[in-house]
């Protein structure tokens, strides 16, 4: 994914079961990696144990205890496109 996109992106949180717990609309434009890696500084000054970010990924584990989350950024059509084949 490039990073930025025209079309405008979603910041996703969601759990071990797949339930989203969290998602945050990211405008056309927005520069995604930032937003990602102030999602992943975040998570772990809440005390988050977080996998490295690597070059090219956009989603990365927070684990807390038993918790475990996947933090991750997706071009917004294909998300309606998701949404769209949902019966």
């Amino acid at each position: 994914m490039p990073p930025r996109v025209n079309s405008g992106a979603l910041l996703r949180v969601s759990d071990d079961s797949g339930r989203i717990l969290r998602t945050e609309t990211l405008c056309a434009g927005s520069d995604l990696r930032d937003r990602l890696c102030i999602a992943h500084a975040n998570y772990q000054r809440q005390g988050w144990a977080v996998n490295e970010l690597r070059p090219g990924a956009w989603a990365f584990m927070a684990t807390k205890g038993r918790r475990r989350l996947l933090v991750a950024i997706r071009p917004l059509e294909l998300e309606v496109k998701i949404s769209d084949n949902a019966c």
